[in-house]
Formats: structure tokens, C-alpha cells, sequence
């Protein structure tokens, strides 16, 4: 037997033919030996083939799963040389032998010498097994039975490697996604999207976590007036992302809303692939209806009374504004703001109250509430009103009808009825004080407003009654109108009368209305006169002579008449003589006392005739617009006798 090792292709090329010759040699020198005998072998020594190191894997990439590398080194079968096999990792920050790696790991050899794997298993996989795995593999045969001896060197050096990148993936992060509210999302109210993000619990190296909003497939800008993005890290595993809408536009935020996170380790990681995930939501976002607005108003208000309207103005919930709330008031054809008195505040619900301590007729009016929402990050205005009248009637006034004189009603003297009125205080809005006289259920005026109303009754004479027209006092809406006799009338004024009151607002306060009517009344019974203490004297002169120069004294005489009236009597007391149907004149003298007027009439005769005699009559008369006559007479007789000598 030849036994070549190792076979050689070198210095001693070992390839070529091989005789093996057999003689028998029997030993014994008496026994010849056999004839040779050979056989030949040609013998073709080829180099050896390449070795070769690969790497093969089995398994997840993935931190938590189960990975196996395999390094594979193939060479011929029956080398007399074991190949020195490295088996190294390096990362970003060293090299490790596989030893070092602190991993499970096996080195197996087939039968036939030929194959011998290196195999490294990762289970779990944890983010420092990410990095370059090299395998490298050679061999040197140097001589006979692997020595170096130059004269049989027959050197043959091989190597190979291989080259395995792990690159490790994150665990998957887990995204959720939530909406603040699942009610009716309303123009002009706050709301926000999160995003749940959370890291699994392989995750141990620091790491960086990222996210991106984006609206319909597109970006949502960085520095929105209405929306604003955050990120916060709530411990190392867990971090949540918002989107907040302050406020929402249904113009441009209605559509599918999704939060893009990546995960991703430091750039010195350079074996570990990043991970990512995403999560959609849709909202859709409707216009804000307009505020609600109403009025709640006390009923039927009166002048002087505490009073109360109230504006309720209701508005979606969460508005990012509060309604603005004006109260504005028609009356007298303008419009004027009217403070309120105090307000309240919820989220959804305002009111804004009008309070009337003690209402005035300058109160009344049409009363507007209007509430608008102005949001203006998204130009939205929205408003509405609502109106209420306040009509306030003129209470009935007070009416009082006096009597210039308590007695004494004699026709022929003054008399005035007053009629006073207080309006009440509250009224303090323009009015007209209509005074109605009337006598016996019969309207009266002055004889210049006949025209205007000609069923209303003129007393026979006119210029003696004069009806006032109304006439301030002193007060504060204090009113007067009276009712002037020149001289009474025993036919024509005695009766009931009536001052009849209405208060009516100025034509432009037409939430004013018209007071009730009010009236007072009085009677009257007018009497005539009676003329007082008439006399005459004497009552008769008889026997007298005409006067003579030397005669006794009877040639003259003297008549006296003498009559009273109520000095109230305004017409003259006339007295009058006559001397048969004659009206003669006399002295009259007047004089007044204790309310009595005395009249006197004296007919002085100083040189008397017989012409003189005859029938004196006294008349006593007062002559009354509008009424009888009032007289009375008496008479005396005077009688002259011519003397005789």
C-alpha cells in the first residue's frame, strides 16, 4: 500500500502511473522464487476544489421571535487539515467572538468530514443581536503529514467567508385612535382626536417616536390657527399624540383624519430597521345652528310696577364663545339700547334679564333681544332675535269737580266749576289731557269749537259761559279746566254736570294706549234772585198848594224809593219812577253792606205845579241774561191844589 499524505499536486506532483510489482519468494533457497508480477495504476492528482462559507437563516428578524444562523463550511471529503473556522459579529460599537456572544450556539460535522456548521440560535431575538455576522474559514497544508518541511512541502492554502446582516425589526407598535366625543360635532366647539401609541415591552433602548397628522391623505400644517398637534410621553413604553381643533370649521375639517407613528432608534443602531403603523378615523363636522333666542315676559304690565323681561338665548354645547346679547327698544320711531340689569351663564344656555323697578309709560315699547356668535378663526356669524312688546296703558286719572262758591246759586252771579286731574307720575312720555264738559248727559263748549262738533250742545249765550281750555298747575302732571258762568242762568243752567277726563298719548308712542275715562259731577240749581226791602215814601202827598212866594211851605215834596239785592248779582239793580207812564229822573245812589246792595232813587220836587200831580209809580227791575225778569213797583199819588187868595 502507497499512502500519500496528503496527496500532492506540488513540488512532488504526485500524480502520474504506479506499477505495483509482486514476486513470491518462497524462502528456501531450494524453492526458486516466482517470476514478478505487475500490475499498473495511473494516478491523476487534481487541485482541490474551492471551500465554501455561507450563511443561512431560519426564523423571524423580528426582537421576540426565534432566529438560527447558520454558517455552512463545505470542503472535499478526507482532508488530511481541519479548516480554522472564525466566527465573529461586529455592531455599531465592537466585535464579539461567537463564544463572547453569551448565546446558545452548536459546531457540527457530517460523516464525511466535509461539512461542518456553525450554528448560532437566537431565541428570543433582542435588539443587540442586530449586527454583521462574518464566517470565515481556512486551511494550509504545508508538507508531509502536515509539517514544514520544505523538501516535501507541497503547500495548497484556501480561505473563504461570508458575511450575514442581521437587521433586527422593532416589535410592532400598536395604534389606536379615538375621537373626544361621538355626539354631533358642531361648527365653533373645541375638539380633539388622540392617538393611543404604545411600544412593546422588548422595546429596551432608547428610542424615537414620531407622528404625522394627516387630513385626506395630506398633511395637516404645523401652526393652524384653529389646530394644534402634541406628542407626549407618558413613560417609556407609552406615549399619546392629539389633534386639537379650537375650534372646528365644518368648511374644512369634516373628512378621515390619521395619525402616521414611526418608531426609530438612534443612527448608531445601524442594524435595526424602524417600524411604523397608523390608525384612521372620520368626523364630519356640521354648520352651528343659530342661538335660540326667547323672550319670557311678567304678562300685562302696568305703569308703576316692578317688571321683568327675560332672554334666554340657547346655543350648542361647548362653543368656544359666549353670544353676545343685546337688548334694543322701539318706541317713538327710534331705537335705543337698553342696559340689562344682570346676567347668568351656563354652557348651553344665557340669559340676560331687563328689570323695571317702577315702569314708565317711557318703558313701553317693542323690545328686541338679539344673539349672535361670532367665531372669528373660522368667519362664522350667526345670529337671531326675538320680540316682545311692552304696551302699557295710561291709568285712569284722578278727577275732581269744584265749586268756585258753595251757595248762593242766583242767576245773574259768577260762578266757575273746576275740574282738577292728576295724571299719574309714571307717565312720563308726551300726552293730551281731553276734557269733556257736559251738562245733562249733553256735551257743552265755547261757541268757537260748535263748529267742530255739531252735536254737542252751546248754552243759549255763549259770551257768559266760557269753557277753559286745560290748564297746567303747579304739580307735577297736574291739570285743570274750568267751567266760567259771567252770570247764571236760572233757565238755562241748572243741571248735573260732568267733567269727563281722557289721557291720550302722543300720536309716536304707539305702545302708549289711551287711559279709561274718568269723570266727576256736580249739580246745580240755579235760583233767581228776590229783590229785598222795596219801599216807597211817602205813599201819598194830598192837599198841597202850588208854592208861593209867601205861601206856607207846601210847594215842595220829596219821593223816596229804596230797593236790595244779593251784592253776588252781577246785573245792576235798576230803579226806576214814573210819573203817569212818564219816566222821570231821580238821584240814585248805591251802597253795599253785609252782602246786601241797597239802591235808592229820590224824586226832590223844590217849586212843585199842579203839572206835578198825579200817580208816581217805583219800579224796582234786574234784568238777567237768559232769565226772567225780576221786578217789582209800588205807587204814589201826589196831588196839587192851585191856591186861592
Amino acid at each position: 500500500m502507497l499512502l500519500f499524505q496528503p496527496i500532492d499536486t506540488g513540488l512532488n506532483n504526485d500524480g502520474g502511473t504506479y506499477t505495483c510489482q509482486m514476486i513470491i519468494n518462497s524462502g528456501n533457497s531450494l524453492i526458486a522464487s516466482s517470476q514478478p508480477t505487475d500490475t499498473t495504476l495511473p494516478v491523476t492528482v487534481e487541485s482541490l476544489p474551492p471551500m465554501t462559507v455561507d450563511f443561512s437563516s431560519v426564523g423571524s428578524v423580528e426582537v421576540g421571535q426565534s432566529l438560527t444562523i447558520t454558517c455552512t463550511i463545505t470542503t472535499v471529503e478526507r482532508l488530511v487539515v481541519t479548516p480554522m473556522v472564525t466566527f465573529i459579529k461586529m455592531n455599531d460599537t465592537d466585535m464579539e467572538m461567537l463564544s463572547s456572544l453569551n448565546r446558545p450556539y452548536s459546531i457540527t460535522t457530517d460523516d464525511t468530514g466535509s461539512v461542518t456548521n456553525y450554528t448560532l440560535i437566537l431565541d428570543p431575538v433582542r435588539f443587540e443581536d442586530a449586527g454583521m455576522y462574518t464566517c470565515m474559514a481556512e486551511f494550509n497544508v504545508t508538507g508531509a503529514n502536515d509539517t514544514n518541511d520544505p523538501s516535501t512541502a507541497t503547500y495548497d492554502y484556501q480561505e473563504a467567508s461570508d458575511v450575514f446582516n442581521l437587521t433586527v425589526d422593532f416589535p410592532p407598535v400598536i395604534v389606536t385612535i379615538s375621537k373626544e366625543r361621538d355626539d354631533t360635532l358642531y361648527a365653533g366647539t373645541p375638539f380633539f382626536i388622540k392617538c393611543d401609541i404604545m411600544l412593546d415591552p422588548l422595546v429596551t433602548i432608547p428610542v424615537t417616536v414620531t407622528n404625522q397628522w394627516t387630513h385626506n391623505n395630506t398633511n395637516v400644517p404645523i401652526g393652524s390657527d384653529t389646530i394644534t398637534e402634541g406628542l407626549n410621553m407618558i413613560d417609556a413604553l407609552n406615549y399619546n399624540a392629539t389633534l386639537m381643533f379650537y375650534p372646528l370649521d365644518n368648511a374644512n375639517d369634516t373628512g378621515m383624519y390619521s395619525c402616521n407613528v414611526e418608531v426609530t432608534a438612534p443612527n448608531s443602531y445601524m442594524y435595526l430597521r424602524n417600524t411604523s403603523a397608523s390608525a384612521n378615523i372620520s368626523i364630519t363636522v356640521v354648520a352651528t345652528p343659530v342661538p335660540v333666542v326667547e323672550i319670557i315676559s311678567m304678562g300685562i304690565a302696568e305703569p308703576g310696577e316692578e317688571y321683568m323681561l327675560n332672554c334666554t338665548v340657547t346655543v350648542v354645547d361647548r362653543l368656544i364663545v359666549s353670544p353676545v346679547i343685546t337688548w334694543t327698544k322701539r318706541s317713538a320711531n327710534n331705537a335705543i339700547s337698553v342696559p340689562p340689569v344682570f346676567m347668568t351663564v351656563s354652557n348651553v344656555m344665557s340669559s340676560l334679564y331687563l328689570n323695571f323697578s317702577s315702569l314708565n309709560t317711557s318703558d313701553a315699547g317693542l323690545y328686541t333681544c338679539e344673539a349672535s356668535i361670532n367665531v372669528s378663526q373660522i368667519s362664522m356669524v350667526a345670529r337671531n332675535n326675538d320680540t316682545s312688546n311692552l304696551p302699557l296703558e295710561i291709568p285712569i286719572p284722578s278727577v275732581g269737580v269744584s265749586r268756585s262758591k258753595k251757595n248762593y246759586f242766583f242767576a245773574g252771579s259768577n260762578l266757575i266749576l273746576i275740574c282738577d286731574i292728576s295724571v299719574d307720575p309714571n307717565i312720563d312720555t308726551p300726552f293730551i289731557v281731553n276734557v269733556t264738559w257736559n251738562m245733562t248727559d249733553q256735551p257743552i263748549m265755547s261757541s268757537g269749537d260748535f263748529a267742530t262738533d255739531p252735536n254737542s250742545m252751546v248754552l243759549a249765550d255763549t259770551d257768559r259761559v266760557n269753557i277753559s281750555s286745560v290748564m297746567m298747575r303747579s304739580g307735577f302732571n297736574e291739570y285743570r279746566s274750568i267751567v266760567n258762568f259771567t252770570t247764571l242762568s236760572s233757565t238755562e243752567d241748572s243741571g248735573t254736570y260732568t267733567c269727563i277726563v281722557t289721557i291720550v298719548p302722543a300720536p309716536a308712542y304707539k305702545y302708549v294706549t289711551t287711559s279709561d275715562t274718568n269723570y266727576m259731577n256736580v249739580n246745580l240749581t240755579v235760583t233767581d234772585p228776590v229783590i229785598g226791602e222795596f219801599s216807597t215814601s211817602p205813599n201819598s202827598f194830598l192837599g198841597l198848594e202850588t208854592s208861593c212866594p209867601d205861601s206856607d211851605p207846601y210847594d215842595n215834596f220829596t219821593l223816596t224809593c229804596t230797593a236790595t239785592k244779593p251784592t253776588i248779582v252781577i246785573p245792576n239793580l235798576v230803579i226806576a219812577w214814573t210819573h203817569n207812564g212818564t219816566i222821570e229822573t231821580g238821584t240814585v245812589t248805591t251802597t253795599g253792606e253785609n252782602m246786601i246792595t241797597t239802591v235808592t232813587n229820590t224824586l226832590s220836587f223844590t217849586t212843585s205845579t199842579a203839572s206835578d200831580s198825579g200817580t208816581y209809580r217805583c219800579t224796582a227791575s234786574i234784568t238777567i241774561p237768559d232769565s226772567t225778569d225780576i221786578a217789582t213797583s209800588e205807587e204814589s199819588i201826589v196831588a196839587i191844589r192851585c191856591k186861592c187868595l
